[in-house]
Parts: C-alpha cells; sequence; structure tokens
C-alpha cells in the first residue's frame, strides 16, 4: 500500500513538474516574442525617421560634398539634397551628376545670411517638377510631409548647439546618423544590425583632441570601461562593447547627447553625475574605445522620450570661438 502510494505522489510530482516546465517555456517564448515585437516596433520609429531608406546608395558622395562645404555654408541633410538633385535634374540616380552639381546644390539650398538649410517649404515653391521614379522621395508630396513633419520646415531652425570639436580639428565626418552600412565587427546579427542602422555622427579626429561639450546642461551618466585606446578588433576576448561615454542633458531642450568611444581616463574633473557643464567647457577626449574602428567621436542626440534625432540640425556651425580649455 505504501508502494502505491509513493508511486502515486512520484507520478503527481511528475506531472506537476512537467506541467511547470510547460508553463516556463511558453512564458519565455511569449517574452521572446515580445521582446523582438519591441525591437522591431522601435526599428520602425527610427526608420521613419531616416527619410531616405536607400541613403547607403548617396553616403560616399553625400559625405564627400558635406565635409567640403558644412563650415563654410552650414548644414544641408542627404534627403534634402538627394531630393533637390532628383527634381532639378530630373535623374533617378544623383551619383552620375559631377562633384561641381552636387556642390552647386547645396548651396542653392543654404540661405547663406542665415547659414542654414532655407526652410522646405519655400524650396517646395522654388523647385517645380513632376520628376517621378521609385527611388525619388518628393519632401513636398502630402502625405511624405504628414508622415515626416520633422524634416519638413516652415521656418528656420532655432540652433542651440555647438559642434563639439574646434573645426581645425576634425578630420572628417565618417559615418552619418541613421546611415544604413555595412560594417562587420562580429556581432550577432541583432547587435550588428544595431551598429549598422547608425544612431549618430561619428567624427574622425587625432586621438586626444579634445571634445566640447554642445550645450549648457547637466551630467547624467560618465561611464568610463576601457583603459586601452584600441579599436574593437584589437581587443582580446572579452571585448568591451561600451567603451567611455559621457551623457549630458541639455538645459534649453531636454535632450540627451551622448559622447562615445572616449579616450581613457580623459574625462574633465567636472564630470560627475549631477554636476552643471557650460557650453564650450572641456569634457573629455578622441579616443577609440568600444566598439569603434578608429580614432572618432560619435555625437548622438535623443529627445528626453526617446527619440532620435539629427544632431546637425540643431547646431550653429559658424561659431567657433565659445570652446573652453
Amino acid at each position: 500500500m505504501k508502494k502505491l502510494l509513493k508511486a502515486k505522489i512520484f507520478v503527481v510530482l511528475l506531472f506537476l513538474s512537467f506541467f511547470f516546465f510547460l508553463i516556463i517555456c511558453i512564458l519565455a517564448i511569449m517574452g521572446y516574442t515580445i521582446g523582438n515585437d519591441s525591437v522591431a516596433q522601435t526599428s520602425v520609429i527610427l526608420k521613419k525617421q531616416s527619410y531616405l531608406e536607400n541613403n547607403d546608395l548617396y553616403a560616399e558622395k553625400y559625405r564627400s560634398t558635406l565635409n567640403k562645404l558644412l563650415f563654410d555654408y552650414g548644414y544641408v541633410s542627404m534627403e534634402r539634397l538627394v531630393w533637390y538633385l532628383q527634381a532639378t535634374n530630373n535623374i533617378a540616380d544623383p551619383n552620375t551628376l559631377s562633384d561641381d552639381i552636387w556642390e552647386k546644390a547645396y548651396i542653392e539650398n543654404i540661405d547663406e545670411d542665415e547659414k542654414q538649410m532655407i526652410p522646405t517649404s519655400d524650396m517646395c515653391e522654388k523647385v517645380d517638377s513632376d520628376f517621378n521614379d521609385e527611388n525619388f522621395v518628393d519632401l513636398c508630396n502630402p502625405d511624405y510631409i504628414a508622415e515626416h513633419n520633422l524634416i519638413y520646415t516652415n521656418t528656420y531652425m532655432n540652433l542651440p548647439y555647438i559642434f563639439p570639436l574646434k573645426h581645425d580639428t576634425l578630420s572628417s565626418i565618417t559615418s552619418m546618423v541613421n546611415e544604413k552600412r555595412d560594417i562587420d565587427l562580429g556581432l550577432s546579427d541583432e547587435e550588428q544590425e544595431s551598429v549598422n542602422f547608425h544612431s549618430g555622427w561619428d567624427l574622425s579626429s587625432s586621438a586626444e583632441t579634445n571634445v566640447y561639450s554642445i550645450c549648457d546642461g547637466t551630467v547624467t551618466s560618465v561611464n568610463f570601461t576601457q583603459d586601452e585606446n584600441i579599436t574593437f578588433d584589437e581587443q582580446t576576448e572579452p571585448k568591451n562593447k561600451v567603451g567611455n561615454i559621457i551623457k549630458i542633458q541639455c538645459s534649453s531642450t531636454n535632450d540627451i547627447v551622448t559622447y562615445a568611444h572616449l579616450y581613457p581616463n580623459s574625462a574633465s574633473e567636472n564630470m560627475v553625475m549631477g554636476n552643471f557643464v557650460s557650453k564650450g567647457e572641456f569634457i573629455a577626449k578622441v579616443g577609440t574605445t568600444g566598439q569603434s574602428t578608429g580614432n572618432h567621436l560619435h555625437l548622438e542626440i535623443n529627445s528626453d522620450s526617446g527619440i532620435r534625432l539629427d544632431a546637425f540640425y540643431f547646431i550653429d556651425f559658424t561659431e567657433n570661438s565659445i570652446y573652453k580649455d
């Protein structure tokens, strides 16, 4: 009788164990699915801000133009420049146009008195084109305007920020915000996708070049996890994916600015959470730490609600005298 009771208890326990195991598996699968859905939704939101979905097709030509004209004239976004080139030249692939035409188009989208991109509404009135192509993104189309109202402007932008490097210390701009890239760092597929849908601007400069705060604000994070200034490929396992990062929340906008890949042990004494930072104040130095392929500053801006922003839209590129070493 006791043996039969023990057997029954064993069967019941076995059943309960299997039942709980099944529940745990179901919950794990649900959590994975929800997590993937969340990542997918975030990706959709970010890609809607990318505006030019096929930006990888024009990245090289655009960067070359930007590096040549940015400080002298101000910022013209890729989506604006490609739209203008396609619409005014009735051509699907602006890469076939000469560098001179790209540069002329860039300048034609700038108000040289304001040193700013002319508002989209004004350019839509100026450009009379019926050009249409599957690769053409019409910035003046009402449906496009409704979905991408951050890019469609009726007035000149407020420019509360300065460039984070002294102009003569910038070697070149090597990656743009929301750029689709093809950089292989040997990461998982999910991590690689995140790296290659770029979250900010990469500003190439020599190691230990001074980095400055682009705004008045408060230090929200100082995370220096790497003591050696080497690229990600040069690191030994386990590799440091974080590197050295400072985050500052701007007082005037509440935007959160991320400065990444900073040189080891280069943070200024004022870089303490909660401390006030003034615009143009030295904060750290350029390095190649974390998931980096060479010395550069990664500049990223997010709104306080987490929306990724194009930092260059809000930078006054005429200002080059406010830096404090």
